[in-house]
């Protein structure tokens, strides 16, 4: 009996996977944009992480490329 069953399990879970595509995609859609709003600090919130040496390179380069 278990073996006459197995072929319909399985397309059964074939088809129910098939038809979740959609349901998830939208899903993921929507905790995106609702994590974007709810978890970006705001600007004044940020801190700067990146270490000296980095920072002060940047600052070079940028000095850099303004001189004429």
């Amino acid at each position: 009996m278990t073996a006459s069953i197995l072929p319909m399990l399985l397309i059964m879970s074939l088809v129910t996977a098939l038809l979740l595509i959609p349901v998830l995609r939208q899903l993921r859609k929507e905790v995106e944009k609702t994590s974007l709003t709810i978890n970006t600090p705001a600007k004044e919130e940020m801190i700067d992480i990146t270490p000296l040496h980095n920072r002060l390179s940047q600052k070079l380069r940028r000095f850099v490329r303004r001189r004429p």
